[in-house]
């Protein structure tokens, strides 16, 4: 099979794996070949992504970069399911998905897995901070999932894969504290990547 776009990312993260999972759902054809962020600042991908970032994809009508973009692009032009919904209001809400886990999740759980990855220096204060955040999205996006068995609609969509993809790596990194200290998480059992629902409750 032909390859039509080429993602260009490091060899794994959370910005990577939605973007692999995503094409995964919609059945089209990723090569993914690895790059380090240092190869970023090279001239021949600043031409893809003046940014100097990853990560990033060529399609057969040029690139694309910003994750959610490229996660809106696959979802786009996925022909077996509605991964960006059923119609416009679909649409819209699963952009509204993807913000608030842009502006929202993301940022907290960051507060807190930065300094644990080394990323960034340990400062009490917004680990903190990063920790209360954090409870407020779970305790909204526990109480969207009492009444929803998706993100949005009756199906896997890309805010689903955006939302979790986060998640999953958090859980893998700080599951036990993390269950012990928020109980929104209390509620959040399994994520299932390989499954057809892509949060399950217990």
């Amino acid at each position: 099979m032909c390859i039509r776009d080429r993602l260009y990312a490091q060899l794994s993260g959370i910005r990577p794996h939605k973007i692999l999972i995503a094409a995964n759902y919609a059945g089209i054809q990723v090569e993914h070949t690895v790059t380090k962020v240092n190869q970023a600042k090279k001239p021949e991908y600043l031409a893809r992504n003046p940014n100097g970032k990853l990560p990033f994809i060529d399609t057969p009508n040029g690139p694309v970069y910003e994750s959610n973009a490229i996660l809106r692009y696959i979802a786009r032009n996925s022909t077996s399911n509605n991964l960006y919904g059923v119609d416009n209001y679909e649409n819209t809400l699963v952009d509204q998905w993807l913000d608030w886990c842009s502006f929202e999740l993301e940022p907290a759980l960051n507060d807190i897995m930065y300094p644990i990855l080394g990323y960034v220096e340990y400062n009490q204060e917004k680990t903190t901070k990063g920790w209360e955040n954090l409870k407020k999205a779970l305790q909204i996006l526990d109480d969207h999932l009492k009444y929803n068995t998706f993100v949005v609609g009756h199906q896997v969509t890309i805010a689903d894969i955006g939302i979790v993809t986060p998640l999953f790596h958090a859980f893998r990194l700080f599951i036990t504290c993390l269950l012990y200290t928020s109980d929104a998480a209390d509620d959040l059992l399994c994520v299932d990547l390989g499954g057809r629902r892509i949060i399950k409750k217990k």
